[in-house]
Formats: C-alpha cells, sequence, structure tokens
C-alpha cells in the first residue's frame, strides 16, 4: 500500500529599521532678587519603525517536494510605527520677605501615535498582488495635556507653611479604519489638586 502524507513549509523572513530623533532647548534667567528665577524648557522625542515581513506557506508531499495549488499562500505585510511626545515648561519663582517664596508655572504634553498595518496576498492565478482588508488597518491616537499651577511657602516662627493649587485639562482621542469597521473615540476631563501643609521644627 502507498500512504501519501501531506504538508506545509511555512517561511518567515523579517526586515526592521527603527530610527529616533530628540530635540531640547533649555533657558534659565536669575534676577537681582536672589530666589527669583525664570526656567523655561522645551524637548520632542520622535521614534520611527518599519517591519516588512514575508510569508510563504507551501504545501509538500511525503518526499518535502512543493505541490502546485493556486491556494498557496504568498503575503507581505509592513507594519509602519511612528509615536512622538513634545513637552513644554516653565516655572517662574518670585521671592517675599526673608523666606516667603511664591512659585508658578506651566506645563503642556502632546503625544501622537500612529501605525498603518497593511497586508498583501499574492493570487497565483490573476498574477497579481492582492490587498488584504481583512488584515490591513490604520490607527491614529493623540493626547494633549495642559496643566498650571501656583504655590506659595513661607514659615512664621517655628512653623513652615505651603499650599497650592493645580490644574489640568486633558483631551484625548483615538481613530481605528479597517475594512469591518471604523470606530472614533473622544474624552476629556479636567482634574484639580489643592495642596496645604504645616510642619513644626
Amino acid at each position: 500500500d502507498n500512504n501519501y502524507i501531506n504538508g506545509n513549509n511555512q517561511d518567515n523572513t523579517t526586515r526592521e529599521n527603527e530610527n529616533s530623533y530628540e530635540f531640547s532647548l533649555n533657558y534659565r534667567k536669575e534676577f537681582a532678587k536672589k530666589r527669583q528665577e525664570l526656567m523655561a524648557s522645551a524637548s520632542t522625542s520622535i521614534g520611527k519603525d518599519k517591519q516588512i515581513l514575508d510569508l510563504v506557506n507551501t504545501r509538500v508531499d511525503s518526499e518535502g517536494e512543493e505541490i502546485f495549488s493556486p491556494l498557496k499562500l504568498i503575503q507581505n505585510g509592513n507594519n509602519a510605527t511612528q509615536n512622538s511626545i513634545t513637552n513644554i515648561q516653565l516655572d517662574y519663582s518670585h521671592p517675599f520677605g526673608k523666606s516667603g517664596l511664591l512659585e508658578t508655572g506651566y506645563k503642556g504634553i502632546i503625544r501622537t501615535f500612529n501605525t498603518d498595518v497593511d497586508w498583501e496576498r499574492f493570487n497565483r492565478v490573476s498574477n497579481n498582488w492582492e490587498r488584504n482588508n481583512f488584515l490591513s488597518n490604520e490607527y491614529r491616537y493623540d493626547e494633549n495635556v495642559q496643566a498650571v499651577y501656583l504655590a506659595y511657602k513661607d514659615k512664621i516662627g517655628k512653623f513652615d507653611y505651603s499650599g497650592g493649587v493645580r490644574a489640568e485639562q486633558v483631551w484625548y482621542g483615538g481613530n481605528l479604519n479597517a475594512s469591518n469597521q471604523s470606530e472614533r473615540f473622544d474624552r476629556q476631563y479636567f482634574n484639580f489638586f489643592p495642596t496645604f501643609r504645616i510642619a513644626y521644627n
């Protein structure tokens, strides 16, 4: 009796290219009055990554020889990702009397994340590459954080005290595009953080 056993061979090849960039700027100014100063900074970080995957799934016989079939799976996938984060900060300190100090400032954070996944399948009948819409999609995400603060500290005799407030507004949202669905969401919230501390020395 002859027994025929068929199997599958799968070959994967992955190529990846990754790059990152960073930029920053800082400024500081000291005034004639002691403890009075202004500081500012800005920075941006960008990351890019591209991954290419070649996938071949072949039917073989018991001898390991390829069985020709129009169903032979030959696919090519491209996954491109880019993300960035930008920080902007401003801080100012102003003295009052011998020990009092007023501090105020601003901080902004902007984040983005984008990814594109694109898959193609080779049609051996038509001899053409065709997009695989089931596996392909695009996603976008954005986040924006804006915050300000105000604080004051001083001492009276042996008592040290400090108090302040911080307000934060956040917006974020994402968008997904695929063959079988398209979704978008947007959210926002506001936070308010009061603080107070007193200590005896």
